[in-house]
């Protein structure tokens, strides 16, 4: 089954970076971190972090979050957790928009020597907690994530990984319509709900963990954020489709974390 998933994904992941030529460039942003990690117990942990990312090309604060988890570890194997992240994120023109996302996750892994393979599965709930147009877009949006990665621990202190990761997203608005190309004009328009299900993300990345000790260890990652969205307009009270459009963008991260372990 993991092989299986690990095909597919690449496969989406080539599928993207064909169709990067048409995608729109944002430019390069820088992502930091600290964050704390307890081990309550062997197989039970918790952990906080406070992220600050830029916008592309560093014009500005993009987000602020504050993140805390729980994951508990019932095997060797298989593990599962759940979170709560509090998003402060900011438009290009300075308009605050605040989310409450919360998620649950599980995740297989099997190791071979030194290689460890994992295959996370991850349900993301977030709720914008600021007025929208619900026929443009959906208030509290619910999406998965698919993240397959590959670590390799056979050197001293430095764990070099891999990974990507497909997020799909299960309740976007969808309309019914006709489109007249030579007027450009929607005609029998109907809001149908919250049923769209797409593929609105591709994300690859590598990295490397270096443990400066047992409680101090820095994460560095390059990541590439291939963004596949839908851009609707539409009346307040839904009786008008003005346009609906697909949006395709790329933009390039690198990131650095701190984390303390105790």
């Amino acid at each position: 089954m993991t092989s299986k998933r690990f095909i597919l994904l690449l496969i989406i992941l080539l599928t993207f970076t064909r169709n990067a030529s048409s995608q729109e460039w944002e430019g390069v942003a820088l992502r930091t971190s600290a964050g704390m990690n307890w081990r309550i117990i062997p197989k039970l942990s918790v952990s906080a972090e406070y992220q600050l990312r830029t916008q592309p090309n560093f014009q500005g604060i993009d987000r602020q979050s504050i993140a805390t988890s729980v994951s508990y570890k019932f095997t060797s194997w298989l593990s599962a957790g759940t979170g709560y992240s509090f998003l402060a994120s900011h438009s290009s023109n300075g308009t605050f928009k605040p989310r409450n996302r919360c998620n649950l996750d599980i995740t297989g892994s099997i190791s071979f020597g030194s290689w460890k393979l994992s295959l996370k599965e991850k349900l993301q709930f977030t709720n914008k907690s600021y007025s929208v147009n619900g026929f443009e877009e959906v208030q509290n949006n619910l999406a998965l994530k698919n993240i397959l990665s590959v670590k390799y621990s056979g050197l001293d202190k430095i764990v070099p990984y891999a990974s990507i990761e497909a997020r799909i997203s299960l309740n976007d608005p969808l309309w019914s319509y006709d489109y007249n190309g030579q007027t450009g004009k929607y005609h029998n328009t109907h809001f149908a709900g919250y049923k769209s299900v797409y593929l609105s993300r591709i994300r690859p990345v590598i990295g490397l963990e270096w443990s400066i000790s047992q409680m101090h260890s820095i994460d560095f990652r390059v990541l590439c954020d291939f963004n596949h969205s839908q851009k609707i307009k539409a009346s307040s009270d839904g009786t008008a489709l003005t346009s609906i459009a697909w949006k395709d963008s790329a933009k390039l991260s690198t990131s650095i974390g701190y984390t303390f372990s105790f």
